[in-house]
């Protein structure tokens, strides 16, 4: 059973997002950045196109993963601010036309 639990909340008014610093506890198998976001949009309650994760990171000798992620108020936000290649990762492969 995974745990998510929320390490830090920023919320960034001049940027118009929310950062979080969550933990995922108990990750039984290599985790994939589109699964990773499903798990954190479920736990906060977030728009999928909206919410993008920044990095990951496992911890060694544990079963976690450091997971940074920002909750924008709209997608245009995101588009100004993010490099390509994040908002291109956060896309699924599908939409990507990959």
């Amino acid at each position: 059973m995974m745990d998510l639990e929320i390490v830090k909340s920023e919320r960034q008014d001049l940027l118009h997002r929310t950062q979080y610093i969550l933990l995922l506890k108990n990750v039984e198998s290599p985790l994939k950045r589109i699964d990773a976001k499903r798990i954190v949009v479920e736990h906060l309650k977030t728009d999928p196109s909206k919410t993008l994760i920044v990095k990951m990171r496992y911890i060694p000798g544990t079963r976690g993963i450091e997971v940074k992620a920002r909750v924008y108020d709209t997608m245009e936000y995101a588009k100004r601010i993010e490099p390509k290649h994040i908002i291109k990762r956060n896309t699924p492969s599908e939409q990507r036309g990959e």
